[in-house]
C-alpha cells in the first residue's frame, strides 16, 4: 500500500523535455496543380464554401411620444373624472393613537381596568400592577385593521379617551385606551391635482401614441409607402445599404444600425417590398422596418471565384495526400536513422517544450490530445511518439529528449493527501463492483 503511494507520487511528478514537430498540408509539396475538371468536381462537392449570404436592402423610420404629445391637453373635467374614478386612493382609514397594558392572568387585567377607568394614567397602572409591557405602553397610531383579531373591533368601538375591558390574545391579557382619534378622510382634489394631471397626462400620451401607431399600420394596409407616411407626419426616412443577418455589409464591414431592440430580427422576417408593424423598443422608441429588395443567398459562379476554389482544391489534395502519408512518416520518425532526413526533406521545425508534467492541458503553447501527451510519458528518451491528428487538420509528433525523475517529499502531507485519495479510489471502486 505505501509502496503504490509512493509509486503513484513520483509517477506523476515525472518530467520530460520534449521537441514536437507539427506537420500540416503545405509541408507537402509534391503535389501537382488540379486540372480544370477537378477544380469543377471540387466546386460542386463543395458549394457550401462559395456561397454569398442573403443580403437584404431595408429603409426604417422611428417617432417616439414626443412626435405626438403637443397634442395632448389635459382638462378641468379630465382631472374631475380622473378624481372621482380613483377616489379610494385618496381615503385615509381612521386612525386611533393608543395604549395599551398587558398581564399573564385576566384578574389582573380586570384590576388595571377598573384603576384607568377610576381615572388613574396607563403610566401609573403599568408600574403599580406590574404590567409585563410597563416599558413600553403605547401602540403608537393603528387602524383597526392593523390591530389583531378581536381587538380591533372592540377599541374602534370605544369613544376617545375610552378604557377596554380585558381582552384576551395568545401574549396574555390586555387592557386599551383610545388616547386620540383621527377621523377618516378624503384628500381634497386641490391636494392631488397635480399627481392627477401628471397620471392624466401620461395615460393620454399613451393612448395618443397607440392611435398614432394604429394610423400608421392602417396608412400601410392601404397601400401607402414609407416615405409617404413619414412625409405626411412628419418623420424621417433612412436607407442601408444591402447588408446580412448579421448587419454587415457586402464588403465586410459593419453597417451603420439604429440602436433598436431586434431591428434585425424583425428586418429578415419580412417579404420583400413589405413594412414590419410599429414595434417598440427601450427608450420608448417605436420602429417601422420596410424591406426593399432581398438578395437570396446563393453560391458564386465557378467563374468569379476559380482562384481560390483551385486554391482550396489543392489544399484538399495535400490534406489528402499527408493523411495518406502519416503513417509512413510516423514510422520514419520513430527510426532515428531515418528521423533526421525526413525533418529536413520536409523543412520541419521543432518546437521546444522543458519540464512538461502529465497532467498539462497545453504544451508548447498548444492544446494536445490527453492521449498524445499520455504517449509521451511512456516514450523512453531519445523515441518519437505515434502521429496525432489536431483540431486544425494537422499531425503532431513528440520527440522525448530527456526524462526528468521525480524525488520524494520530505513533507509527508503531500503523500497523506495521495493516500487519502488513493483510498477513496480503492472505496469507490470496490463499491462500483459490490454494485455491479
Amino acid at each position: 500500500h505505501e509502496a503504490a503511494v509512493k509509486n503513484l507520487y513520483l509517477s506523476r511528478h515525472q518530467k520530460r523535455d520534449v521537441s514536437i514537430y507539427v506537420i500540416n498540408a503545405s509541408s507537402i509539396t509534391d503535389v501537382k496543380q488540379p486540372t480544370k475538371e477537378e477544380v469543377e468536381t471540387f466546386y460542386k462537392e463543395n458549394t457550401g464554401l462559395f456561397m454569398v449570404p442573403e443580403y437584404r436592402t431595408l429603409s426604417y423610420l422611428t417617432f417616439t411620444g414626443e412626435n405626438v404629445k403637443n397634442d395632448v391637453s389635459v382638462s378641468e373635467d379630465d382631472i374631475q373624472a380622473a378624481y372621482e374614478e380613483h377616489q379610494a386612493e385618496f381615503r385615509h382609514e381612521e386612525k386611533r393613537v393608543v395604549e395599551q397594558l398587558l398581564y399573564s392572568s385576566e384578574d389582573k387585567a380586570n384590576e388595571a381596568a377598573q384603576m384607568a377607568k377610576d381615572g388613574k394614567s396607563f403610566a401609573d397602572i403599568a408600574e403599580a400592577t406590574d404590567a409585563i409591557n410597563k416599558k413600553n405602553i403605547s401602540l403608537g397610531s393603528v387602524t383597526q385593521k392593523s390591530m389583531f383579531d378581536g381587538a380591533g373591533e372592540k377599541v374602534f368601538a370605544l369613544p376617545e379617551k375610552g378604557i377596554s375591558d380585558a381582552v384576551q390574545s395568545p401574549f396574555g391579557w390586555h387592557v386599551f385606551r383610545v388616547a386620540s382619534i383621527e377621523p377618516e378622510s378624503v384628500d381634497p382634489i386641490e391636494k392631488v391635482r397635480e399627481r392627477l394631471k401628471k397620471d392624466v397626462l401620461a395615460q393620454k400620451q399613451e393612448d395618443a401614441v397607440g392611435k398614432f401607431a394604429n394610423a400608421l399600420e392602417d396608412a400601410f394596409a392601404a397601400g401607402s409607402s414609407l416615405q409617404d407616411v413619414a412625409k405626411e407626419h412628419g418623420l424621417h426616412v433612412v436607407t442601408l445599404p444591402p447588408i446580412n443577418h448579421q448587419g454587415k455589409t457586402a464588403e465586410g464591414n459593419e453597417a451603420s444600425l439604429p440602436k433598436l431592440d431586434k431591428f434585425l430580427q424583425v428586418a429578415f422576417k419580412l417579404d420583400e417590398k413589405t413594412e414590419s408593424s410599429v414595434t417598440f423598443s427601450k427608450g420608448g422608441t417605436y420602429f417601422v422596418i420596410r424591406t426593399d429588395k432581398i438578395e437570396p443567398e446563393h453560391a458564386r459562379p465557378l467563374e468569379e471565384v476559380m482562384p481560390r476554389a483551385t486554391e482550396l482544391a489543392t489544399l484538399a489534395a495535400r490534406q489528402a495526400k499527408l493523411v495518406s502519408m502519416i503513417g509512413d512518416i510516423s514510422d520514419q520518425f520513430a527510426d532515428k536513422t531515418k528521423r533526421a532526413a525526413l525533418i529536413s526533406r520536409m523543412n520541419l521545425s521543432a518546437k521546444q517544450a522543458d519540464g512538461i508534467k502529465r497532467t498539462d492541458k497545453k504544451v508548447a503553447g498548444m492544446a494536445l490530445p490527453d492521449t498524445f501527451v499520455a504517449e509521451m510519458f511512456v516514450r523512453p528518451a531519445g523515441s518519437a511518439t505515434a502521429a496525432y491528428g489536431l483540431n486544425d487538420g494537422s499531425f503532431a509528433v513528440a520527440v522525448v529528449n530527456n526524462i526528468t525523475p521525480a524525488s520524494l517529499p520530505s513533507d509527508d502531507s503531500q503523500l497523506a493527501s495521495l493516500r487519502k485519495e488513493l483510498e477513496g479510489s480503492f472505496t469507490n471502486e470496490i463499491m462500483d463492483e459490490y454494485m455491479n
